[in-house]
């Protein structure tokens, strides 16, 4: 199975092009009703960030998600390529925020996770308890102490 980017079940992504066009515009119509410098600054600006607008735009698109018996692959809205095989997969799920969609996760060796979590951040705490009420007792203690 193949899934792809449908820009009619997302109409907001359409915001980034017409974004990047009224940017250059914008730009052009300063240099040449106002100042020609500041203009040109103006311009130089937009282009910048219209091209990335319209990279991530065409990324966002251009994502594909393949589904075989195999694994899944595919291409990623920041133009990189993943490909998992079904044994690799450790963790996979659905996240979603009320009111704001859904979204499809998948991980390979939640061990790893911690590691990086621990790797990156300042303080990485390991705790324990007996019953799922027992973490929130825990961070009371730390931070109201």
């Amino acid at each position: 199975m193949v899934y792809r980017y449908r820009i009619s079940q997302n109409f907001r992504i359409l915001i980034l092009p017409v974004t990047a066009a009224a940017l250059i515009i914008g730009s052009l119509a300063v240099a040449i009703l106002w100042n020609l410098i500041v203009g040109l600054i103006f311009l130089i600006a937009s282009a910048y960030i219209s091209y990335y607008l319209l990279k991530f735009f065409r990324y966002s698109t251009q994502s594909v998600i393949r589904i075989t018996d195999v694994g899944i692959s595919g291409i990623a809205s920041d133009g990189n390529k993943y490909s998992f095989q079904w044994e690799m997969l450790s963790l996979a799920g659905e996240f979603s925020i009320r009111g704001k969609g859904k979204e499809v996760f998948l991980y390979s060796k939640p061990e790893e996770l911690s590691r990086e979590i621990e790797e990156y951040s300042g303080e990485f705490a390991k705790w324990e308890g007996l019953k799922p009420g027992d973490l929130e007792t825990q961070l009371l203690k730390r931070f109201t102490a």
